[in-house]
């Protein structure tokens, strides 16, 4: 029980980590497609080295690169590159509090789907998460300047595309794949698809000299 929640622990402070780190790579004037094309290659090599140490030898037949490819846009292709935009216009604060809509628009997205039922508490936390959006989005309540509201709206289809892709991943997961396979998988996928945008418009930067 105590690994368990050791575990989900520090997932959750890594993954709150992520908007802060954001925040500072935006500052620094990092540019967003290449920060985060980087990010999630390394991110997937990583995964990839530890799988082939744990799992062996990565599934790559057509069924599992379609399903890499599917999850890896769904997943992080798409909302990656938004956040990694967003990082400049937002408190790091504000865009954790988005993400945090993610499990409840999952829910929303599971039951549209008939892969999961009905639930007072989920249903209950899906209103209080709307809320909770117009709270902060109505004028005069907690975004620093009015200016910020698009960019809060527009970050919202960061929770959608996870919802997307969790629920996806629920329905299409070959039921042999690992856990680490499936999530290098998942992230390779996602730089191959950011990979297009980063050369047209960010193809000089260079993290290594960035980062010397």
């Amino acid at each position: 029980m105590l690994i368990p929640l050791v575990m989900l622990l520090t997932v959750g402070i890594v993954w709150g980590a992520i908007f802060t780190v954001n925040k500072v790579a935006a500052e620094a004037a990092v540019p967003p497609v290449a920060y985060a094309f980087w990010s999630i290659l390394l991110a997937g090599v990583a995964m990839a080295t530890i799988s082939l140490i744990f799992e062996g030898r990565p599934k790559l037949g057509r069924r599992y690169l379609q399903f890499y490819f599917a999850s890896g846009v769904t997943n992080f292709g798409f909302a990656i590159i938004l956040f990694a935009y967003a990082a400049g216009e937002l408190p790091a604060g504000v865009i954790t509090l988005v993400m945090m809509m993610t499990p409840t628009m999952t829910y929303l997205l599971a039951f549209a789907v008939r892969i999961d039922r009905f639930r007072a508490a989920s249903f209950t936390g899906l209103l209080l998460g709307i809320a909770g959006v117009m709270v902060i989005v109505l004028p005069d309540f907690s975004l620093p300047s009015r200016d910020m509201a698009g960019w809060f709206l527009l970050t919202l289809l960061g929770p959608t595309s996870f919802a997307v892709g969790n629920v996806y991943v629920a329905m299409s997961r070959p039921p042999e794949m690992p856990g680490l396979m499936a999530t290098a998988g998942l992230c390779l996928s996602a730089a191959v698809f950011i990979l297009p945008a980063m050369l047209i418009v960010d193809a000089d930067f260079n993290p290594f000299e960035a980062s010397s």
